[in-house]
């Protein structure tokens, strides 16, 4: 019975949470991406990259709550996502510069 509550707890909330991480990581990136391509309704893919970062959000902190992450391992996520969030608001930024420039 331990092992049933153990894999349906925490085991499922860092499997689980780490999976839908990144697929809310990888929702901001297409749509990072998107842009670049120059799509031209950008209110869409500001809510898609919002969308993908509340579920990131909630994703990686279920996984992190989980227990079975190790301090390190929390810290190294922690600091990915923002240089990550640092790094792609740099981006944007940038090309919407170049977008009015040209």
């Amino acid at each position: 019975m331990n092992q049933l509550i153990y894999v349906t707890g925490p085991a499922w909330d860092a499997a689980d949470g780490s999976m839908e991480g990144s697929i809310g990581v990888e929702a901001q990136i297409i749509a990072i991406n998107s842009i670049f391509a120059n799509f031209r309704d950008k209110t869409i893919l500001e809510e898609r990259m919002t969308s993908g970062r509340a579920m990131a959000d909630e994703a990686l902190g279920r996984a992190q709550a989980s227990g079975l992450l190790g301090s390190e391992d929390i810290q190294r996520i922690k600091e990915a996502r923002a240089k990550f969030t640092e790094t792609s608001a740099q981006a944007l930024a940038s090309f919407e510069d170049f977008s009015i420039a040209t």
